[in-house]
């Protein structure tokens, strides 16, 4: 029987189970319940561990061969447990069985970082490897809906930098001659359309007689 190793959902279900015995695929079914923890997982990728052991990847629904398997989809499974979330560099050298932290070390795991992430691009998984500098990787889900930044905040912004130029009874152009900020600049940054920098806020917040903190 397969025992479930960061089991997910899986799309084309007849498929992937038509690779299991009957045990198996209660075992699946079992993983898939309501009561199961791998709702979390993306759909359409699966670790299992079998009896022997050894660790079989599934894509889509296909079991895919991994080249130097076992070492890859240890790390695989280590990002998949902690999918979203970037995983030290220490805790995936001990997957790949270093106990060594150095050069050399890093240098294979990059490698293998790089075997598995042209592995997931060929099989169209639903998921990616990101670098996180100088702290590990990270396994984050492609977006089928990217959600938009919003720029309700900077409106926010703007609007209380008005406010608050209005209650100092003072003009655009009187603030942005004493600010050294260009006038159309902070026409812009009051309507919302110009995103200011901490340097531009802290002259302006002088010029107001505010603390910075009071536009935020």
């Amino acid at each position: 029987m397969l025992a479930a190793l960061g089991l997910m959902q899986i799309k084309d279900l007849r498929r992937f189970y038509s690779f299991l015995t009957t045990s198996e695929m209660l075992l699946a079914r079992k993983m898939r319940s309501p009561d199961s923890n791998t709702e979390r997982y993306p759909p359409g990728i699966a670790i299992l561990r079998e009896a022997t052991g050894r660790l079989t990847l599934f894509i889509n629904g296909q079991r895919v061969n991994v080249r130097r398997g076992q070492v890859q989809l240890a790390l695989l499974a280590c990002l998949l447990d902690n999918l979203g979330r970037a995983v030290p560099h220490k805790r995936l050298f001990t997957a790949i069985g270093r106990k060594s932290h150095n050069w050399s070390t890093r240098h294979l795991l990059s490698q293998y970082m790089s075997m598995l992430r042209q592995l997931l691009l060929v099989n169209k998984a639903p998921i990616v490897i990101a670098t996180v500098h100088d702290v590990g990787y990270a396994l984050c889900e492609i977006a089928e809906n990217p959600r938009h930044t919003s720029n309700d905040g900077v409106s926010r912004l703007g609007k209380t930098v008005r406010h608050w130029r209005i209650a100092a009874g003072l003009t655009q152009t009187a603030v942005a001659k004493q600010s050294g900020v260009n006038r159309s600049y902070l026409s812009h940054l009051e309507s919302g359309r110009r995103n200011p920098t901490l340097a531009t806020l802290h002259r302006l917040a002088k010029i107001l007689n505010v603390a910075p903190g009071y536009f935020v």
